[in-house]
């Protein structure tokens, strides 16, 4: 399905520098139970390839760091 967005690419400095941005290990497991919560009532068989990772890479701008969910996350 088509949004037809139309965004006004004049406006984007395209001299951006990549960031790099710490993401906690807290929050990193709450991502992981979320999105296995959605797949299991979304797309079982994918839920059941995942849900017994133990490990789940990250993209490269995220630098995992010891710490719990964060404060402005809804839980």
């Amino acid at each position: 399905m088509a949004r037809h967005y139309n965004f006004n690419k004049e406006k984007i400095n395209w001299n951006f520098e990549p960031a790099i941005l710490k993401v906690t290990t807290g929050q990193m497991a709450y991502e992981k139970k979320h999105l296995l919560n959605k797949l299991y009532s979304r797309d079982r068989d994918r839920y059941d390839q995942l849900k017994d990772l133990d490990n789940v890479d990250q993209h490269p701008m995220f630098e995992i760091i010891k710490g719990d969910i964060e404060n402005w996350e809804i839980t």
